[in-house]
């Protein structure tokens, strides 16, 4: 059968359907590229398959082909000038996260669209992914002369850029007078997210209470994901009284929104449960195995935070599991092996290695499952049963009060003993990062700058070891020039290298870190570390004596209220009040 009687019978017949569908779903095992492109000459053809359930089963299944597949439909979108069909390529991109290519096919839309409503629709989808990349191609367009955007597009790019650049100042006002006579959810959102990063609280309270006069009923999910947002903000910000009084006025039947109530109510624990179900609900979205295997196994978790501070309770799960396999991030493998030779560990690669080293991830055709698993951890674990920890349970068990004491991490004594002799032992050393390897403005928030920390870099004889992985070596010789410190840097790979980093921070005398992954390790090796929160946020993970409520190494320096910039130097006197009563009596 000729081409072009296939695309007839395709067009017209449902049996020309299946084989189209069969045709596309076995180019995988031989080079149908010359067919393909004969079938997408046509439209009907091309959109069908992108538009059916057939480009998801590509994406899923056969992401070997989807490369060439997509570009050959891209070009003819291009060509024909078929908006909604390069629309539906984008947002395939995206899934995909090759985020350049959406990022070009949604700019250009943007351009080109002479509906208002689908400009504006365009450039937020373009702004989304731009996050993702480096080039800031809609910052430099939105503030050209040569912009000729409306205002609500502007009003949303106003507000994400507000959060990189002091320069950009969202037009407040403005955006909440639209919200009153249009309210539209994603620009609510980003105004929510805006107003987070410059603590104006007063808009957050705003957008809250024109979505209490709204009908809601219609969009459901819209309104639930911007009440949770606002949920966010209030915790992030410290407004514990705000967050319960949110909790009076709505019942919102999702696990995000239980988790920030249940922060607001101070039962971090109970948190920590509803955290563990959304993770594990997330998971078993994607992943296509029947539970009720042989084998169980702890639901992977997405981030290093969760896997540095969960080893507090495995010595208490032993108890109550038996024959327990729990998946874990490589870095952490052999420290996890060291610690519990009892449990069986599958390293994983993380998820950010998958843009260098795709290789690892490629019989993992779900994109999003490529969050928590590799390859390895991918095979290893087929047909298992998965469980979330409970920390309710967990935390009040006797193993689990002595890792809060004196850390859970068994250090190899070696790697230990070569950083003594290193480091040396003539001066005090206290581990310090001053901010988080990922920045914006919302997180630094959340943070003290050491360029306030004088006081502390004037204590006597201390040595002062890097421990931010994103501190490069010409930033260690401007602080130790402008605050005449010995500041070293132990020149290992800080993000990647854990086995040395721990080590070094097993035989620090104190460490200043922020509030990530650094804090769960100083933690875990029961190393004495204060963390600032001038934000207040970390109040909810504190203790009544404004300790760790994972570990009593901790100690929390936050103002008495909500947010106060204007309280760091107390906050850094304070810090180094304490410092000086534990290194030095």
């Amino acid at each position: 059968m000729q081409a072009i009687s296939l695309k007839h019978v395709i067009q017209r017949y449902k049996i020309g359907r299946q084989l189209l569908r069969s045709i596309v779903l076995t180019a995988r095992f031989f080079d149908a590229s010359l067919l393909l492109r004969k079938l997408m000459s046509s439209r009907k053809i091309r959109t069908y398959i992108i538009k059916s359930s057939l480009a998801n089963q590509l994406i899923t299944n056969y992401s070997s082909l989807t490369f060439s597949f997509f570009q050959t439909v891209e070009d003819y979108a291009y060509k024909k000038k078929d908006f909604p069909l390069l629309y539906k390529i984008s947002q395939i991109y995206r899934l995909q996260r090759r985020y350049k290519k959406a990022f070009d096919i949604l700019f250009h839309l943007s351009l080109s669209a002479k509906n208002e409503i689908k400009i504006v629709h365009y450039t937020v989808k373009a702004l989304q992914v731009e996050r993702f990349i480096n080039n800031k191609k809609l910052m430099k367009y939105y503030q050209s002369d040569e912009s000729a955007l409306p205002i609500k597009a502007i009003h949303f790019l106003e507000c994400e850029y507000t959060l990189h650049s002091e320069r950009i100042k969202p037009d407040w006002n403005a955006i909440i007078k639209l919200l009153e006579n249009e309210y539209d959810y994603a620009l609510a959102n980003f105004l929510i997210l805006a107003a987070l990063g410059h603590q104006k609280i007063n808009y957050i309270d705003k957008v809250k209470n024109l979505l209490v006069k709204i009908d809601h009923e219609k969009t459901r999910l819209s309104f639930e994901r911007a009440m949770t947002m606002i949920a966010a903000a209030y915790y992030r910000s410290g407004e514990k009284e705000k967050l319960q009084q949110l909790d009076k006025l709505f019942k919102i039947d999702s696990t995000s929104w239980e988790i920030y109530m249940s922060f607001g109510k101070g039962k971090i624990l109970e948190a920590m449960n509803y955290r563990g179900e959304t993770i594990k609900s997330t998971f078993l979205r994607f992943y296509p195995y029947k539970l009720g295997g042989d084998k169980e196994i702890l639901t992977p978790e997405k981030d290093i935070c969760g896997e540095a501070f969960n080893p507090l309770f495995y010595s208490a799960l032993s108890k109550s599991k038996s024959d327990i396999t729990i998946i874990c991030d490589n870095r952490l493998y052999t420290i996890l092996l060291k610690t519990f030779p009892y449990i069986h560990f599958i390293p994983k690669t993380p998820r950010y290695i998958q843009k260098t080293n795709t290789e690892n991830f490629d019989q993992i055709h779900n994109y999003n499952l490529r969050d928590f698993l590799d390859n390895h951890s991918f095979k290893q674990s087929k047909g298992s049963n998965f469980f979330t920890l409970d920390y309710t349970t967990l935390y009040e068990h006797e193993e689990t009060k002595l890792g809060r004491r004196n850390g859970w991490f068994n250090i190899d004594e070696d790697l230990k003993s070569l950083w003594k002799n290193k480091l040396g032992s003539s001066k005090k050393l206290i581990g310090i990062s001053g901010n988080s390897t990922l920045r914006s403005r919302i997180r630094d928030m959340h943070m003290i700058s050491m360029d306030h920390w004088e006081e502390i870099f004037n204590l006597p004889n201390c040595k002062f070891v890097n421990l931010n992985a994103s501190l490069e070596e010409e930033d260690i010789k401007e602080y130790s020039k402008k605050f005449n410190i010995e500041f070293i840097n132990p020149n290992i790979d800080l993000f990647n290298d854990f086995d040395n980093l721990l080590a070094i921070m097993s035989i620090l005398d104190f460490a200043i870190v922020p509030a990530n992954n650094l804090m769960d390790f100083a933690s875990s090796v029961g190393t004495d570390a204060i963390v600032f929160s001038p934000s207040n946020i970390m109040k909810t993970w504190a203790t009544k004596n404004q300790r760790y409520i994972f570990s009593d190494n901790v100690k929390f320096i936050f103002p008495e209220n909500n947010y106060q910039p204007d309280k760091i130097n107390i906050m850094v006197k304070e810090g180094t009040d304490f410092i000086k009563n534990k290194i030095y009596n």
